[in-house]
């Protein structure tokens, strides 16, 4: 929340007054969600994996460099600062397993 105020107050100044514009920058488009039940967290990955490619930017999730979809898939190219174990949490089995039908969860999306 601190760093969505910071973009949408100097941020947007900087960038009104550059831009001779007023107003809001972003304008009702950061708003919060509390995420609880089954399936559900796994259904808010999915949504953000699936953007670039509902976007045409890549035609696979796993291909976009900047999001998380193939450290879920793929253990070596995960970072230490994120943990999966929430996501894949809410599936069954080992953890191998619960990547395979994360993945597949994901793709069929």
């Amino acid at each position: 929340a601190e760093g969505m105020h910071k973009l949408n107050g100097e941020y947007a100044r900087r960038f009104n007054r550059r831009h001779v514009r007023k107003g809001h920058l972003f304008d009702d488009r950061y708003y919060s969600h509390v995420v609880e039940g089954p399936g559900c967290l796994a259904a808010v990955s999915r949504y953000f994996d699936l953007n670039p490619c509902r976007a045409g930017i890549v035609p696979s999730p796993e291909l976009y460099p900047w999001g998380s979809c193939h450290m879920y898939f793929d253990p070596s190219r995960a970072v230490p600062w994120l943990d999966t174990s929430y996501v894949l949490g809410e599936f069954v089995g080992d953890r191998q397993r619960q990547r395979e039908s994360y993945r597949e969860f994901v793709l069929k999306g």
